[in-house]
């Protein structure tokens, strides 16, 4: 459009020079006297095209395409999930407990036996077992005394031990064990007899046997004498000796050949025995 308003400008203009040209040129026209100077025939200014303001080009303005929205899933509905019923479980019969059964009630004197003859020291040791805890009562009489009764509890492997006095002659001991479990008393009576008569001493060595080779360093050496009798090993270490006249005591070897002397002594008179052992580490 801006192009065409110039090229009529541009054409009007043209046209317009040439009109003045040729109205200059044309014959007949009358002198100008001489004397007359005719000042400078003023030169038309041209004419000045009016250009039209350029209509500006409009910027395109970019079509603004709207994003095509991400459809949104439509969700899944979730299956409301059918509750599983609870199995009721069956209850396990619990067998019934067999009613315990108690232990048989019993009564056992190891020593002394009976009709047993005791020498030396006027009393015994009295020793047996029945059902641990058990209540016991030794009840002794003997001609010389009414009788007496010793109340005593058997420990926890149903041992027991009473020192019954003697007198010269017949005694007799009643042994009861009472037990609640069975409430059924146990007996056992006992008749001994006590020789007051002195008896020569006498002493013996058991263990260890005479040339035996021994691989440990500390041995057990026992035998037996009068029940009062004292008896040391190698003069400085004292044996026990129980109610039976049984004696033991341990003994520290040496490597090599080793002498072990035992003595016993009772109212002056003395028993010395000598074994010979062999101690191999």
């Amino acid at each position: 459009m801006q192009q065409r308003i110039l090229a009529a400008t541009l054409a009007f203009f043209l046209i317009a020079v040439f009109l003045a040209a040729w109205v200059f040129a044309l014959p007949g026209l009358p002198d100008v006297p001489t004397s007359v100077r005719a000042g400078p025939t003023p030169t038309p200014e041209p004419i000045q095209p009016t250009l039209a303001p350029p209509t500006p080009t409009p910027t395109p303005v970019p079509t603004v395409v709207p994003p095509t929205p991400t459809p949104v899933p439509t969700p899944t509905p979730v299956p409301t999930p059918t509750p599983m019923p609870t199995p009721t479980p069956t209850p396990t019969p619990t067998p019934a407990q067999p009613t315990p059964t108690p232990p048989a009630h019993f009564l056992m004197v190891n020593y002394p036996e009976n009709f047993d003859v005791i020498r030396g020291v006027p009393e015994v040791d009295l020793e047996g077992t029945t059902l641990p805890g058990s209540i016991l009562e030794v009840t002794y009489d003997n001609p010389e005394i009414e009788p007496q009764t010793i109340v005593l509890r058997a420990d926890g492997n149903g041992e027991f031990v009473a020192t019954i006095p003697l007198v010269e002659g017949f005694n007799v001991v009643e042994v009861v064990s009472n037990n609640s479990a069975t409430r059924e008393p146990k007996q056992q009576l006992l008749q001994l007899t006590y020789d007051s008569t002195p008896l020569e001493l006498f002493l013996t060595v058991s263990e260890p046997a005479d040339g035996t080779v021994i691989t440990e360093q500390v041995v057990e050496i026992s035998g037996e004498t009068l029940p009062a009798a004292q008896v040391v090993v190698h003069g400085v270490i004292p044996a026990i000796t129980d109610s039976r006249g049984r004696w033991e005591a341990n003994v520290v070897l040496q490597p090599g050949v080793n002498e072990i002397t035992v003595i016993a002594t009772l109212d002056g008179s003395t028993e010395e025995r000598t074994v010979t052992v062999t101690y191999e580490p």
